[in-house]
């Protein structure tokens, strides 16, 4: 016989029990007199609370110290797992893409190149290889060191838009052909993928730079000089890294079902949705512009005179770094102009915005000074695609817009100061400094203003 309050077990003589008088009877038997403790595995009573040897708890189902051991060896070895499966897609995905932009820039290098080592003697002399062009078209920084008495120590920066570009068609396209052939993935799942696929190619680019690098034995005048060129490994991998991450991610989410792609990043981060929003205004606007604008230079006077007596690939590329340039300015972005007096007559430094009076060569005679008609039409562009963005954000949120819509303006923001790093041109030799650049703090001000603006005006309208 057991006792239900103290648990004692007596002989069947006993009616109550002697300990606190509570009635025994056979129901109080438990189905099993013994149990085993879960940590020091010893049998004992049934009816311990606790055990005997080791003190362990029977109140709540433990798992013994050996299963723990398990469990822990078990997740530990599945997060390796998928670590390992995550760099293997990532560098599945890096070394396509990495293979499609050497293919894309020998093509360009073998039709433009010829034409540049013919007008540059430095060019000449350096030998413009492939890999050089490679560091080229993702803007990386470049020194090049001659003895003083030729050039000394020079550096500098292309940023190009077609670059750019070329590097967002073939990232976005890499990841919409692999997010097609890998199994289903979650949006979290496709943001490590992207991050991954980034990681690899931005050491992919940075080995490349440091092969890149060398030294060169150049006779100029009758004497024996050393040139060294080398590349920023840095830049070369942070450039990587966040081109690759972002337009590779761009290519996942293209290749969900659609309509799912806004869904998947909301899934993902608390305003997803917005970020959205923002990415895709900032798309349509910038390459809608670009073409455009494109277009108008490339048929303008200058350049047919280019396309004539030159070449109408360069007089194409130029136009479309110009119309680029163009691009902050309709954003009431202000671009920084320092140009030496030797180069380019006396202009020194100059801030540019879009109603600044000023006739530079830089834009090819559009009359921005005098508020071209054509130039101002493209304000049209961005503040309809705010305006379109402010009457879905409206409908999407109602009247608690106010911080999507900020999230919104901020991404439309950090795109574009990607955009305005790429376009930044500087070249510095022993006393000589010109650049061209968008001042990135006023610039992101001015976009944020902007866009936030027009956007809250059209939300707050429709409530």
């Amino acid at each position: 016989m057991h006792c239900s309050t103290c648990g004692n077990t007596f002989s069947d003589q006993h009616t109550f029990c002697p300990e606190d008088g509570t009635k025994l009877s056979s129901s109080n038997i438990a189905t099993s007199t013994e149990k085993q403790c879960g940590e020091c595995g010893t049998t004992q009573d049934a009816l311990n609370q606790f055990c005997e040897h080791c003190g362990a708890s029977f109140h709540l189902s433990s798992p013994s110290s050996s299963e723990r051991k398990a469990a822990l060896f078990s997740t530990g070895t599945f997060q390796k797992e998928s670590i390992k499966r995550g760099l293997a897609d990532g560098l599945k995905i890096a070394a396509s893409a990495f293979i499609a932009m050497i293919i894309v820039a020998s093509i360009i290098h073998n039709s433009v190149s010829n034409y540049f080592l013919g007008e540059f003697d430095i060019l000449s002399m350096t030998g413009f290889r492939l890999t050089d062009f490679l560091m080229y078209l993702h803007s990386v920084q470049v020194t090049m060191t001659i003895p003083g008495e030729f050039l000394g120590a020079q550096t500098f920066q292309a940023g190009v838009v077609h670059g750019l570009i070329l590097m967002a068609l073939i990232f976005s396209l890499v990841g919409f052909i692999f997010g097609k052939r890998i199994t289903p993935l979650t949006p979290k799942d496709k943001l490590k993928l992207a991050l991954s696929s980034g990681v690899v190619y931005g050491l992919m680019m940075a080995i490349t730079a440091l092969i890149a690098r060398r030294t060169m034995t150049i006779e100029e005048f009758y004497t024996t000089v050393q040139v060294s060129l080398s590349f920023s490994m840095f830049q070369a991998f942070s450039v990587s890294f966040i081109t690759m991450t972002l337009f590779s991610f761009i290519g996942f989410l293209l290749a969900s079902p659609k309509g799912r792609s806004g869904k998947e990043l909301h899934d993902l981060l608390p305003n997803g949705k917005s970020i959205y929003f923002g990415a895709r205004a900032f798309l349509i606007t910038s390459f809608t512009t670009l073409a455009i604008y494109t277009i108008y230079i490339y048929n303008s006077d200058m350049m047919q005179e280019v396309a004539i007596f030159e070449a109408g690939t360069l007089a194409f590329i130029l136009s479309l770094q110009v119309a680029a340039y163009l691009i902050p300015l309709i954003h009431f972005q202000t671009i920084e102009l320092q140009v030496p007096d030797m180069l380019l007559s006396a202009y020194g430094r100059e801030t540019l915005w879009l109603f600044s009076a000023s006739d530079h060569p830089f834009f090819l005679n559009l009359e921005i000074g005098g508020i071209s008609p054509f130039v101002i039409a493209g304000l049209l562009i961005p503040v309809a695609l705010f305006v379109w963005t402010g009457i879905i954000l409206h409908q999407t949120y109602g009247k608690s817009f106010v911080k999507p819509l900020l999230v919104a303006s901020g991404t439309y923001t950090l795109l574009s100061l990607l955009l305005a790093f790429f376009l930044r041109i500087i070249v510095s030799l022993e006393g000589v400094h010109a650049s061209i650049s968008v001042t990135f703090i006023l610039s992101a001000l001015a976009t944020f203003t902007f866009s936030s603006a027009v956007m809250y005006v059209t939300a707050w309208f429709r409530s």
